[in-house]
């Protein structure tokens, strides 16, 4: 199966640089990723990764103590309701999915207006 084009749109706030992943699982950022950025030690992400990417999304206006709460009490929910990993994984596929196909053909879902 082919692989869509890469979106090839300039970005001059885009920084790219090579990092490699330790045998602890860490990720160093490059310093003039995180100076540019402000990124300081303790600032939480989130993390995803699918087909071969990973990205790193800050958490905005949240302690690490704060992410970890409100992940705490949306795994407790997720459990409640009787989400599985599996569940979530397809939803986001979906999404993902759906989200591939608005930006290939351009045609994005309006809210009723």
């Amino acid at each position: 199966m082919a692989q869509p084009a890469p979106d090839s749109t300039p970005n001059s706030d885009a920084d790219v640089s090579t990092t490699r992943l330790t045998a602890e699982g860490s990720v160093e950022i490059p310093a003039e990723i995180r100076d540019r950025l402000d990124l300081r030690p303790g600032m939480a992400f989130t993390v995803e990764g699918e087909e071969g990417t990973v990205v790193l999304k800050l958490v905005a206006g949240m302690t690490p103590e704060e992410f970890e709460a409100a992940l705490d009490a949306n795994q407790a929910w997720a459990r409640e309701v009787g989400l599985t990993p599996a569940d979530l994984e397809q939803a986001i596929r979906e999404v993902r999915a759906e989200m591939r196909e608005e930006r290939e053909t351009g045609q994005g879902t309006k809210p009723d207006e």
